[in-house]
C-alpha cells in the first residue's frame, strides 16, 4: 500500500469506521535520557484502529512541544471562550510503522480539534490532509462542531 492509498482510507472515513481505544498503555513512547537513566517524555493519549485495514492506525495526542519549555498559546486563530490552544501530534501508521505525522492543535479546553495552520499572505491556512485527519480525530473524539470551530478560527482550507 501506498502513502496516498492511507490517506484516501483516512480522509474518507469518519467515527464508525475506527476502533477508538482512548486509554491504556500504547508502547510507543518518546524517550528521553538523563545522566544515564531513561525515562519517558511523552506519549499519546489515544489511538484508533481502522476497522476494515487493521494495518492502518492512528496514535495522537502526544504533546508536541515536549522540549520546549514554554507557556500554552494563545493564537489571534483560536477566539474561542478558553483560548489557551495545545499543540499535539497524530502519528499516521501502517502495519506498526510510523509513515506520517501531523501536528493538530487541541482548542477550547479540548473541546475540538483543529488542523494546526501556517500563516501565508496575511492569512492562515492549512492544506487538504491535516484539514481532514483533524476532522477525523475530532469525530473520533465525540466532537460534533468541528465544522462551526473551523469557520470560527478563520483559517482557510487550502486547496478550497
Amino acid at each position: 500500500m501506498q502513502l496516498h492509498e492511507i490517506w484516501k482510507e483516512i480522509i474518507e472515513s469518519h467515527e464508525g469506521y475506527w476502533n477508538y481505544i482512548p486509554r491504556g498503555p500504547l508502547f510507543n513512547y518518546n524517550l528521553g535520557t538523563s545522566n544515564g537513566a531513561a525515562w519517558v517524555a511523552g506519549y499519546h493519549d489515544a489511538r484508533a484502529v481502522l476497522l476494515h485495514d487493521v494495518d492502518i492506525a492512528l496514535e495522537f495526542g502526544m504533546d508536541s512541544n515536549i522540549w520546549q519549555e514554554r507557556e500554552p498559546a494563545k493564537p489571534e486563530w483560536a477566539p474561542f471562550a478558553d483560548r489557551e490552544v495545545f499543540f499535539v501530534w497524530c502519528d499516521i501508521m501502517y502495519r506498526g510503522s510510523l509513515v506520517d505525522r501531523v501536528e493538530l492543535a487541541s482548542v477550547d479546553g479540548g473541546r475540538a480539534t483543529l488542523p494546526f495552520p501556517e500563516k501565508r499572505d496575511g492569512e492562515w491556512i492549512v492544506m487538504d490532509r491535516p484539514y481532514h485527519l483533524a476532522r477525523v480525530i475530532d469525530d473520533i473524539q465525540g466532537g460534533r462542531e468541528f465544522e462551526e470551530y473551523f469557520e470560527r478560527s478563520g483559517i482557510r482550507k487550502w486547496p478550497a
